[in-house]
């Protein structure tokens, strides 16, 4: 039996695809958050860059980017899910959406503990340079 779920012409993968990549086009284009984790993402490339951060450090960086930006995505789904499901206020249902952004949340700070473990010690020395 040959195994097609990586062929190209396999119609199901490729729709598959294009509403995965939908959905992010959708979360990226409607949910504020997502944006401002794509910006703040942007501009960590960009200080690593600019820091020449080395390989291991990038792997941390783009994995704490991966996250934070997955966290924000189930959120996302998890709110619409609820509003969808129950559209009036509900205790329960404001739990739940507080207990999914408290997932971001956590995620983004261990993100950005990761972040300053890796490059305030390339600032210091940028500063030390620039100082002398």
């Amino acid at each position: 039996m040959e195994l097609t779920i990586f062929d190209q012409n396999n119609p199901r993968l490729i729709k598959a695809f294009k509403h995965a990549i939908n959905g992010l086009i959708i979360a990226f284009g409607n949910e504020r958050n997502l944006k401002i984790h794509a910006v703040i993402a942007l501009v960590t490339c960009i200080l690593g860059l600019l820091l020449d951060i080395t390989g291991t450090e990038w792997v941390a960086i783009m994995v704490c980017i991966a996250l934070v930006i997955t966290a924000e995505l189930a959120n996302t789904a998890i709110e619409k899910t609820m509003n969808f499901l129950h559209p009036s206020y509900h205790e329960s249902v404001k739990t739940i959406k507080d207990i999914a952004a408290g997932m971001v949340l956590f995620a983004a700070l261990c993100a950005g503990i990761v972040g300053l473990i890796i490059f305030i010690p390339k600032l210091m020395e940028v500063l030390v340079q620039v100082g002398s």
